[in-house]
């Protein structure tokens, strides 16, 4: 399941370049094909069950592992915010790309509320337990699937 889902979102990553691409380039009825397919991906991932905790667990552990840090270690925090910037970035480039510079500047916004939002407090290197910085990964994916979500359905609207 989690090697199908991964399949699934680097063929949703590939037909977002695509989608870009084809924008650029004023072929604007190839776009359209390929955004119903993007919408029929995203309906099949969100279909997907949910990963199970500890399958994530071990994901954040490999990840941790690759950039030679500990749990909570600042380079990690910074490699993740950094991670997450890079796709915020990726998002806003792709709204200006299908024209939409008012919902990228919101987008651009609601990123930088987040991250003034986030709590700074550290959490201690030698802590064996990342529960509590789970659950704000958690919720902060949440927040972020949300709002893509209300544009994706803005996106469909204004489509019509």
């Amino acid at each position: 399941a989690a090697k199908h889902r991964q399949e699934l979102k680097e063929k949703y990553s590939d037909l977002q370049a695509e989608m870009k691409k084809l924008m650029e380039a004023g072929r604007t009825d190839q776009a359209a094909e390929v955004k119903e397919k993007l919408a029929q991906l995203r309906r099949e991932l969100e279909a997907q069950p949910p990963r199970p905790e500890k399958e994530v667990r071990e994901e954040l552990r490999r990840e941790r592992r690759a950039v030679g840090d500990t749990v909570g270690a600042p380079r990690f925090e910074r490699a993740e915010a950094e991670r997450r910037h890079n796709h915020l970035r990726a998002a806003i480039e792709n709204l200006q790309a299908a024209g939409l510079p008012d919902l990228a500047e919101r987008v651009g916004q609601e990123g930088k509320r987040i991250i003034a939002e986030r709590p700074q407090s550290r959490i201690p290197a030698g802590m064996a337990r990342p529960g509590p910085q789970i659950e704000q990964l958690r919720g902060e994916l949440r927040e972020l699937r949300n709002i893509i979500q209300n544009l994706e359905r803005r996106l469909d609207q204004m489509g019509r």
